[in-house]
């Protein structure tokens, strides 16, 4: 999709980049839902247990 130059920014579709099909979740393979949700289950787990004096790596400001 790419913006028109008018005030109203309304989208119209690239016709030289047409839309690629986007699965959904269920017609994934059994396996690749029970790796993706491990694997978001794991990274939730890891940024709730950052410690308030350790920040993650790319969240600090160089000022």
């Amino acid at each position: 999709m790419r913006r028109l130059s008018h005030p109203h920014h309304l989208l119209q579709p690239d016709l030289f980049r047409p839309d690629t099909p986007k699965l959904e979740w269920r017609q994934l393979p059994t396996e690749a839902r029970g790796k993706a949700t491990r694997l978001m289950a794991r990274m939730l787990h890891e940024r709730q247990h950052v410690r308030p004096d350790e920040e993650p790596a790319g969240e600090h400001d160089d000022e």
